[in-house]
């Protein structure tokens, strides 16, 4: 059985709407602050994509800039960098999610006239494990 999902692109317009995915309560002084961020790093090329479930629940993110713009030891001038990739909870995994991130983003990045995407992968919090990468045909570049 598919699971169905809807992704969303943050804008400053709709991000009071939205929300961030690390940052819920709109109403926190984190999340204004992340909103200024958000609204700033926007007009430099940074973009989010939210996904969320057929309940309209959010279930992953991917965040992405320009490569020369990357927040990461990485050298990608004309690559989209993908910063942060996030499928929660852990009944998502598994089911294609975070493939659709991935492929969003490498629409954006053909769209916009990049040479693709690329990112760091790592065991970890907030940086995605380099199996969902090499599933999608990405190479690993050491």
């Amino acid at each position: 059985m598919k699971t169905s999902f809807n992704i969303v692109d943050i804008t400053p317009s709709n991000v009071q709407e939205e929300t961030l995915f690390c940052l819920k309560n709109v109403k926190s002084n984190g999340f204004k602050s992340k909103k200024t961020w958000f609204s700033q790093r926007y007009k430099e090329g940074l973009r989010i994509n939210i996904l969320k479930d057929v309940a309209g629940k959010m279930a992953g993110f991917i965040e992405y800039v320009p490569g020369e713009l990357a927040w990461r030891p990485i050298k990608a001038k004309g690559y989209l960098f993908v910063q942060c990739l996030l499928v929660y909870p852990n009944k998502y995994k598994h089911k294609g999610f975070g493939s659709a991130l991935v492929m969003k983003a490498e629409a954006v990045a053909k769209e916009a006239g990049y040479s693709g995407i690329c990112t760091i992968c790592s065991k970890g919090a907030w940086m995605s494990d380099a199996d969902l990468f090499l599933k999608l045909g990405f190479e690993n570049i050491e």
